[in-house]
């Protein structure tokens, strides 16, 4: 992997094409998944969205969820 992550703000200032993913929370808490794949992703998108809200369905929460993919 070796690419060193770029800022989504620098890479459309720069005027080149921009990799975003989003991700829909999960029904319920456990979002092992989702951090295994924004592991995987590191280095290789931009930018990430955390939908809140997914199809007026309880999920868990977006902004708890986007802390833990920072994190990750």
């Amino acid at each position: 992997m070796g690419r060193e992550p770029k800022r989504l703000k620098d890479v459309l200032e720069q005027g080149q094409f921009a990799v975003t993913v989003e991700y829909n929370p999960p029904k319920g808490t456990n979002i092992n998944g989702v951090l295994d794949n924004a592991k995987q992703l590191l280095g290789r998108v931009h930018g990430v969205n955390v939908t809140d809200n997914t199809a007026a369905v309880v999920r868990a929460g977006s902004g708890w969820m986007a802390g833990l993919v920072a994190a990750s």
